[in-house]
């Protein structure tokens, strides 16, 4: 490989980065590279890449959920070793039902007061981030698919796996954040994929509980046929955004027609919800949520797939 020498100023020579290793290496501007003169060669090297974020923390026992959201943010925020303090060793127990649901990591020393968690470098791994997206929806469709068999049956039998497919949904979210972290996402974008990806982590959370207010509660959902058109319509929702390949020049008169059939759909949910008698008004509610997330995150969706450009004229 050979690289032209180029003159900057009066007196400084400079040669240019293969793309290449730059993408691969992750470089950006302003970053740090280690130069090594060995005889007429010079070596250059990105040691900086292997470094290890490490952070100390303290959890007291609190909540399950205080605890899970302070150990996914920070895996989010791409640290490689979270060294935990904690008073109660029960916390133990909870930050290892956390670590199970992180992908990439693993607690690989306990005290008895402390532990530690490494998670492995996951930034090298080749990741399509719109086709991760996706297989989010697709696990949310399986979730109301099977949910609607239940009440179909009134049966509860597939919670396990709605509870399963939750799960996989929170892995998959944080993952993708890790990683668009990691290589060094630029920020509009970034803002755009959290705000999807927690659009579609809230709707798998409302899922669950709607199922879990159905088991506990051993409800039978009578006139359970009236809501297959709903779940239809919340399915092919749902598709708008698995089958997405439009034009950019169309994204504006699409977005558009999927706000439409939103728009729609929360309207005749209330008026079911008024009309029919021994309906379950809970659904009526988690459809209304559930296209109303999807309403919000229509544009956001847009933008990652389309990046606007400075001078882009679509606003």
């Amino acid at each position: 490989m050979k690289r032209k020498v180029n003159l900057v100023g009066p007196a400084t020579l400079t040669i240019s980065l293969p793309s290449d290793w730059v993408k691969k290496q992750k470089i950006r501007k302003g970053d740090e590279l280690d130069i090594e003169e060995k005889g007429n060669n010079l070596i250059i090297s990105n040691k900086c890449a292997v470094s290890d974020k490490v952070i100390n923390i303290s959890i007291p026992l609190i909540s399950e959920k205080y605890c899970r959201e302070k150990i996914t943010k920070l895996y989010r925020e791409g640290y490689s070793t979270i060294n935990i303090s904690y008073e109660d060793p029960r916390v133990l127990i909870r930050v290892k039902s956390i670590v199970e649901n992180l992908i990439g990591a693993d607690i690989i020393e306990v005290g008895l007061h402390s532990c530690r968690i490494k998670i492995f470098n996951t930034a090298e791994l080749e990741m399509d981030i719109k086709k991760q997206i996706k297989k989010i929806i697709l696990v949310i469709k399986q979730m109301l698919i099977l949910l609607e068999e239940d009440l179909t049956h009134n049966s509860k039998k597939n919670f396990e796996n709605i509870n399963n497919f939750r799960y996989d949904v929170l892995r998959m979210k944080d993952f993708i954040l890790r990683n668009a972290q990691q290589n060094g996402v630029d920020y509009t974008t970034f803002s755009n994929l959290t705000y999807v990806l927690y659009s579609f982590e809230k709707i798998s959370r409302q899922i669950l509980f709607y199922c879990k207010r159905l088991r506990d509660s051993h409800i039978r959902i009578k006139n359970a046929e009236i809501l297959k058109p709903y779940f239809d319509q919340l399915l092919n929702m749902l598709d708008w955004f698995l089958q997405y390949r439009h034009q950019k020049d169309s994204v504006i008169k699409d977005e558009a027609a999927l706000k439409s059939n939103i728009t729609k759909f929360c309207i005749n949910a209330f008026a079911i919800s008024n009309s029919v008698n021994k309906i379950d008004h809970a659904f009526m509610m988690l459809g209304y949520y559930i296209a109303d997330q999807l309403d919000g995150a229509t544009s956001y969706f847009s933008s990652i797939f389309y990046p606007e450009q400075p001078n882009d004229k679509r606003m």
